[in-house]
């Protein structure tokens, strides 16, 4: 059987960073995918001294050993790219930071977004981008090759402002992000978001399959298929697709298994948890664990 996993940042930020992780360990989770993006980057903990950020995750690392939980992979802080160059040259040095976290928690993966101009939306800017892109991975490469830890590049949206809606953007298709990759170096895999791939892409079946062996990593939610809901998948009545749900789960696990996927079955259904608050916090976890338990089974 998959392990099964889920985002760590309801929880941490409902609990504490320590006792969060010993929580999801107590529901029965394999593994987290350990998110970051609750930690501001211009905060005490990113400016401070590196040694201490170091031994901090090095302390939450051993937490989640002690409880049985693995950090199956690490989600960077967001965003990683602005257009203002003071403001990206210092996000770069926090997403080296956030590799040394993941070391220091002893994850084999993170996932760091690509860097994303507001003007790259369908065809426009991307030869640009990809540019900004190599550069910037490229600075972390030494990093990822020096702890052997391997960067998932995920599929992304932007905002079309003028038609109101989500649109392609850099690594929408997984043309792009295979390109990317190779463009990267070994040290690069794929993260499929499946919300993301009903959103911007071709659809999560036909990306698992066109990814094949490069996938991974995933995260695992669900949407309408108009906004990044993020919400438990399978809200769908009887395995049905409805209003609440665009991914065809049976179809998605069958892609799975053709391509011989071997990685956790890991949740970013996050949102499931905000619409019932920090007082609901365990139940809600309970849900996704199950649900997760479930999606592994099918696959």
């Amino acid at each position: 059987m998959l392990k099964v996993s889920m985002t760590t940042d309801f929880m941490m930020r409902t609990y504490g960073d320590a006792e969060g992780l010993r929580r999801l360990a107590d529901i029965g989770f394999d593994a987290v995918d350990f998110g970051m993006f609750k930690y501001n980057m211009h905060g005490e903990l990113f400016t401070g001294d590196v040694g201490a950020f170091e031994d901090y995750f090095a302390s939450l690392g051993e937490v989640a050993k002690s409880a049985g939980l693995m950090i199956g992979q690490v989600h960077s802080p967001m965003p990683s790219y602005t257009g203002e160059p003071a403001e990206d040259a210092y996000i770069l040095e926090c997403q080296k930071k956030a590799i040394i976290a993941a070391h220091a928690l002893g994850s084999p993966y993170i996932v760091i977004h690509p860097c994303i101009p507001a003007i790259c939306r369908y065809d426009c800017y991307r030869k640009e981008t990809r540019e900004i892109n190599l550069a910037f991975y490229g600075a972390l490469t030494p990093l990822l090759e020096k702890y052997n830890i391997k960067l998932g590049v995920e599929n992304m949206f932007n905002w079309d402002p003028d038609k109101k809606c989500i649109c392609p953007t850099v690594c929408s298709s997984e043309e792009e992000m295979c390109d990317y990759m190779d463009m990267c170096g070994e040290q690069f895999v794929a993260c499929l978001d499946i919300g993301h791939a009903q959103l911007s892409g071709s659809g999560a079946p036909d990306m698992i399959r066109k990814l094949g062996k490069r996938l991974e990593l995933l995260h695992i939610h669900d949407n309408d298929a108009a906004y990044d809901c993020h919400v438990a998948p399978m809200l769908g009545y009887g395995g049905r697709r409805t209003h609440m749900s665009s991914v065809d789960w049976p179809e998605v696990a069958r892609a799975l298994r053709e391509v011989g996927y071997r990685g956790t079955i890991s949740l970013e259904a996050d949102q499931t948890q905000c619409m019932y608050g920090p007082e609901a916090a365990m139940e809600s976890a309970r849900l996704l664990y199950a649900v997760a338990r479930a999606l592994a089974r099918m696959i």
